[in-house]
């Protein structure tokens, strides 16, 4: 796996196509997304 190493991330990376919760809890966006699998909705 290829892992970006960012200190700050304001929206998920769509690139990406697996996202952790540790990912999910650094977004910043304001819409209601969710994470299920990895994948953003």
């Amino acid at each position: 796996m290829n892992f970006k190493i960012t200190d700050a991330v304001n929206e998920p990376d769509l690139e990406c196509t697996q996202h952790s919760y540790a990912d999910y809890l650094t977004w910043q966006v304001e819409e209601v997304v969710e994470l299920i699998s990895g994948k953003i909705f």
